[in-house]
């Protein structure tokens, strides 16, 4: 963040004196003009017809320039008369003094001081107090551009969740229209039914039981059953002259000898 700051010196808005004063003549020995309310401000010293005028914001009977180059002096007055303040400027080569009276010695006392500080300080901030310095304003910047939206139809439409299905419905209809473009006819639209009936089910083939088999004691217990002796194979004849085989043979379970 750059900032930059602008310090103007007070002299230049801050009056440094106002009263009354007259202004005399070349050569005359007292005031020969209309008493004048004159302001001591900036580089001019502002003389107006009154000090209503002054406040009004008229335009200033007179104006005389004090800069850091004028030079102020007390002159003797007249007989009775306060000193004479002399304010002299330098214009077009040619030395221009004007001689202002005030109304008592402590009043032109005051002025002169005034006029001191005053030309103090012009002559502390030079150009400063000649011309103001100019800051230049940056442009405003320019608003960011819209960012194109993001996300699909569904994150855009806001739904209610305590009607969804009914929502979505109408978000649908509104969108997709009837057949051709019409509207759709009134009623349950004919995909609700795959959510209100049971799921179907898939076809699969039937599954194939795992043979059974006998272990080896629970056949000797079925031929024990059947009396302890296999049958014999018999054979049968065909057309063919082709026999199948019978059952499996098995030998009876010997006894147990003990071999001790």
């Amino acid at each position: 963040m750059c900032c930059r700051l602008a310090a103007r010196p007070r002299c230049v808005d801050t009056p440094a004196a106002s009263g009354t004063l007259r202004l005399q003549a070349p050569g005359a020995e007292g005031p020969s003009g209309p008493p004048l309310f004159c302001v001591l401000r900036g580089p001019d010293l502002l003389c107006y017809g009154s000090a209503h005028g002054a406040e009004a914001g008229q335009e200033p009977t007179l104006t005389i320039a004090v800069t850091k180059d004028t030079r102020v002096r007390a002159e003797p007055g007249g007989r009775g008369q306060p000193p004479v303040v002399a304010v002299t400027n330098r214009l077009g080569g040619e030395e221009v003094t004007h001689g202002l009276v005030a109304e008592s010695t402590a009043e032109a006392q005051r002025w002169l001081e005034a006029f001191e500080q005053h030309l103090y300080d012009l002559g502390q901030w030079k150009q400063c107090c000649e011309e103001l310095m100019r800051i230049e304003e940056p442009p405003p910047r320019r608003p960011p551009a819209p960012l194109p939206p993001q996300g699909s139809l569904y994150h855009q439409t806001a739904i209610d969740p305590s009607d969804d299905i009914a929502a979505v419905t109408d978000i649908l209809a509104g969108h997709r229209g009837g057949p051709r473009g019409g509207p759709r006819p009134p009623g349950p639209p004919p995909w609700l039914s795959l959510f209100e009936g049971p799921p179907p089910r898939s076809p699969s083939p039937p599954r194939r039981g795992r043979p059974r088999t006998l272990s080896l004691d629970a056949r000797l217990s079925t031929l024990k059953g059947r009396g302890g002796t296999p049958r014999p194979p018999h054979s049968s004849s065909s057309s063919s002259g082709s026999s199948s085989p019978g059952p499996p043979q098995c030998d009876p379970p010997r006894p147990l000898q003990s071999r001790v």
